[in-house]
């Protein structure tokens, strides 16, 4: 995967959110549940944020469209789906 996306760094930025949600909720085990829903909320939004990045990445080298719906590029060998 590497090769196909430049911005590897959001995979890891994806990781380090992780290590941090179990510290969050290991140090806090008396938490309520309520505290527990925000955090993991908080921890998805994040995540899913993180990872659009690469996302976009792999789409642009697999398609060759930066924006969704947009027209290939003149000259491009790829066709449009």
């Amino acid at each position: 995967m590497r090769a196909a996306i430049r911005h590897e760094w959001a995979l890891g930025i994806a990781g380090v959110l992780s290590v941090l949600l179990g510290v969050v909720l290991l140090v806090t085990p008396g938490a309520g549940a309520l505290v527990i829903t925000w955090a993991i909320g908080w921890y998805a939004l994040m995540l899913g944020v993180t990872l659009l990045t690469p996302a976009w990445q792999v789409r642009h080298e697999t398609t060759g469209r930066d924006v969704p719906g947009s027209a290939p590029q003149r000259g491009s060998p790829r066709p449009a789906i």
